[in-house]
């Protein structure tokens, strides 16, 4: 995943500038979970992060690149189209 740091230089360094150690944090739309990679590294093993991420098919993806501990995700969603 260190990609994400040279693919997402400002949010990087939004999370870097905002976030500290033992925050709690949401990553709404967590899509392959890159931003919630760089959450969890930033908040540590006292923070959390819960990613919600409403397309069910990017939920593994999420679950395999992030440490499940810190990743809370509501599978729930609607498969309706209007």
């Amino acid at each position: 995943m260190r990609y994400c740091y040279r693919t997402e230089p400002d949010t990087a360094s939004f999370i870097g500038d905002c976030v500290n150690k033992g925050d709690v944090c949401l990553d709404v739309g967590a899509h392959k979970g890159v931003v919630t990679h760089m959450l969890t590294k930033r908040v540590g093993d006292k923070g959390k992060v819960i990613a919600f991420e409403p397309q069910k098919e990017r939920i593994p993806i999420s679950y395999r690149q992030n440490e499940p501990k810190y990743v809370i995700s509501d599978d729930k969603t609607d498969d309706k189209t209007d």
